[in-house]
């Protein structure tokens, strides 16, 4: 094969020319002068998109604003600033709904991906128990054990001794800042079901998050700015106001306010909590107002308590029981004046405040659902409705939260004797609650899947789902009941007649 042995000589010297060190110091300063005029470039033409976009002397038509903008938000990763940040939230007020939902969802990203980073530990689980019955076998397969050795565990399917510690038990919920700091919160619905992680890192205790609860300095300028805004009253009453009149005429629950407001309270911790305490206040005192104004106030109420909700579950104990005392009121009030065009806003709040968590962490929101379920309800509409939320939040925790589906057992149960009209009926035994298009009812979902916990005898009687025969029991006991109440309904008419 011919080679070129002048070109291989020439290769080499230009290749150790480009090592030498005189060489290596130009092609850094090349690329850094070349990087500084293309950052240059960036911050020039961000400035002229930001000047755009204001429209101070109103030089620009609108859709010269328009496309500012959309420039803007489509970089708004690489190119935000305080200059940047301050064109989005006027964007908050604008008077088109398509401008204040972007704006919001990219103040939302921004705080989003500089929020503090909670601090995680690792934890040991407890050991996984091998128990003995007598009627129930599952075969498992052990990694650390040759692979043809197997051994048996003889018990229910999730429940075991080693696991109950991250169950919903209200008789062991964390009330105290002692009992929150020590609680081990564990969202996944799979960690600890069938086996444990061979490395498990949780959540920190509330009080060694020190990272979340920053003050003023510790903000960089685009987070104060933003903070400065919410806590204009003008600037917050102009968005609040510009969102209760979108209210009366919109039916979906757009996210990019939840996000923004949940990452408010998620990055600045309780410093916006009067202001918002004040906007929802204001959202209760409507009995005289018009239906459409009503509606309207109790869907931006559902918006206002998800972010709030959502954004505050890493909060010091004492702060969240501060802010339960004066949410509590409200979230009773606008349920239990729900309509049925707001339902699924609030069927939303649930959703995102509670599917796939610790329901233990949100335990107030939790028991207050349920107090409001057995409150005396105006009509059968509202006891389907909230007997629906109720059951719904048995089904957030899965396999974890089986004593609130109990509890919502026994709260049909007593619904049944009582369920006159159709729609109940259906509630409590065919329709059940709709979540991710499938429909669960009530006492069909423990009768269809309580078979598969297997063998329960060896736990506590109030996390065991109940079987098929004695969910029809259930049904069989009220038949019985109802038909002596017509016998003797009948006797009484009988002798009345003999007599009289």
């Amino acid at each position: 094969m011919f080679v070129d042995n002048n070109a291989e000589k020439t290769f080499y010297a230009k290749y150790q020319e480009l090592l030498h060190p005189q060489a290596i110091r130009m092609s850094e300063n090349k690329f850094n002068e070349r990087h500084e005029k293309n950052q240059q470039r960036i911050n020039n033409f961000r400035s002229e998109l930001a000047e755009i976009c204001k429209n101070k002397q109103q030089l620009y038509h609108w859709r010269q604003v328009d496309s500012a903008r959309t420039f803007l938000f489509t970089f708004h990763r690489i190119l935000f600033t305080t200059e940047v940040a301050e064109v989005f939230l006027q964007m908050l007020i604008d008077v088109r709904s398509r401008w204040r939902r972007i704006a919001a969802e990219c103040i939302a990203s921004y705080l989003e991906w500089n929020k503090p980073l909670t601090k995680r530990i690792l934890w040991d689980p407890p050991d996984k128990a091998i128990l003995a019955s007598k009627k129930f076998t599952n075969i498992y397969f052990d990694n650390q054990l040759p692979q043809n050795y197997r051994f048996e565990i003889q018990t229910s399917q999730f429940f075991r001794p080693d696991n109950l510690s991250i169950v919903y038990d209200s008789t062991r919920l964390p009330k105290n800042e002692q009992t929150w700091n020590e609680t081990i919160f564990i969202s996944k619905p799979y960690w600890g079901a069938y086996q444990w992680p061979k490395k498990l890192m949780v959540l920190a205790p509330a009080n060694t998050q020190t990272e979340l609860h920053r003050s003023m300095s510790e903000f960089n300028d685009v987070e104060k700015l933003i903070l400065k805004h919410m806590k204009d009253e003008q600037f917050l009453n102009s968005w609040h106001t510009i969102l209760l009149k979108e209210m009366e005429d919109s039916d979906v629950f757009y996210t990019s306010e939840y996000r923004f407001v949940k990452y408010l309270f998620r990055n600045f911790g309780i410093s916006l909590v009067p202001q918002f305490k004040m906007l929802l206040e204001s959202l209760c005192s409507c009995e005289n107002e018009r239906p459409v104004i009503r509606r309207a106030r109790a869907k931006l109420a559902a918006i206002y308590c998800a972010g709030i909700i959502r954004g505050s579950r890493n909060w010091l104990f004492n702060n969240l029981q501060e802010m339960w005392v004066w949410l509590k009121p409200i979230i009773v009030y606008q349920i239990e004046g729900l309509m049925s065009e707001t339902v699924s806003y609030w069927n939303a709040v649930l959703n995102f405040c509670l599917n796939l968590t610790d329901l233990r962490k949100f335990h107030w929101l939790v028991e207050t659902i349920f107090e409001i379920t057995l409150r005396s309800s105006p009509t059968a509409w509202h006891r389907c409705v909230r007997l629906g939320l109720a059951q719904y939040v048995s089904s957030c925790s899965t396999w974890k939260a089986t004593e609130l589906l109990n509890r919502v057992i026994h709260i049909a149960d007593n619904m049944i004797s009582q369920a006159w009209l159709a729609p109940e009926r259906d509630q409590i035994a065919k329709l059940g609650f709709k979540k991710r298009e499938k429909s669960f009812s009530v006492l069909s979902f423990p009768a269809i899947y309580g078979f598969a916990m297997g063998d329960e005898s060896n736990i506590p009687v109030k996390y065991r789902i109940p079987k098929l025969k004695e969910i029809m029991n259930i049904f069989d006991t009220h038949v019985i009941l109802f038909q002596l109440l017509q016998l003797t309904e009948n006797r009484y008419v009988s002798f009345f007649f003999l007599f009289f």
